[in-house]
């Protein structure tokens, strides 16, 4: 038996488990140590088994309110939701329906003022060109003299400007009043989401991981 570095005893077990104390205590704290060694892994083994039985159960709920896709069309009622967090249901049908009529109402007497304007220019065309095939019911362009018929055709001309002019007024001020309405219905239902959401009990979040 060695002690410090040095042999103190030599026997075979048996004899050194008789004759000697400090083997005896030696082989008493070896057995201690193997036993609170034994102890120690138990509980470790247990935490283990806990963690995986936690997680286990974990995993159980999160399968159970796992989520799903759907697929579809959306509802009516959801539009009518998004309208009324806009400016409201009526305000939002009504801009829209307003702005948009007179917007297709410019662009139609755009076209039927250009329309007119280029029947002027063809008649006027084909009276300067003496054509047998022009009739007389557009007494306005065929008494015109050439500076009359200047100030017509710049008439024309100013007002097309004006109606597209008009036109493009009325596109951008609708793009703008949408733009708001839409911007603003998605900052209140986001408002709404996100207070509904902080008022919810710890257990959603616990089932619904962010």
């Amino acid at each position: 038996m060695l002690f410090q570095g040095e042999m103190v005893q030599i026997g075979t077990y048996t004899d050194l488990l008789d004759s000697s104390t400090s083997f005896a205590r030696l082989l008493d704290d070896i057995h201690q140590f193997e036993q609170q060694h034994s102890i120690e892994l138990h509980q470790q083994q247990s935490v283990i088994s806990s963690t995986c039985s936690d997680v286990d159960e974990e995993m159980l709920a999160l399968s159970k309110n796992i989520e799903t896709k759907h697929k579809g069309t959306v509802k009516s009622h959801v539009y009518a939701e998004y309208l009324k967090a806009g400016v409201g249901i009526i305000m939002s049908l009504f801009i829209v329906i307003i702005l948009s009529s007179v917007r297709e109402a410019t662009s139609i007497f755009s076209n039927w003022w250009l329309a007119k304007w280029n029947d002027d220019e063809s008649y006027r065309y084909r009276i300067s060109n003496n054509c047998t095939s022009v009739q007389n019911n557009n007494n306005t362009v065929w008494s015109m003299s050439n500076a009359e018929w200047n100030n017509h055709r710049n008439r024309r001309f100013y007002i097309y400007c004006v109606i597209v002019f008009a036109f493009v007024l009325i596109t951008l001020f609708r793009s703008i009043i949408t733009k708001f309405m839409f911007l603003n219905a998605g900052r209140v239902l986001h408002n709404k989401m996100f207070q509904r959401l902080i008022r919810c009990p710890i257990a959603f979040f616990d089932t619904n991981p962010v």
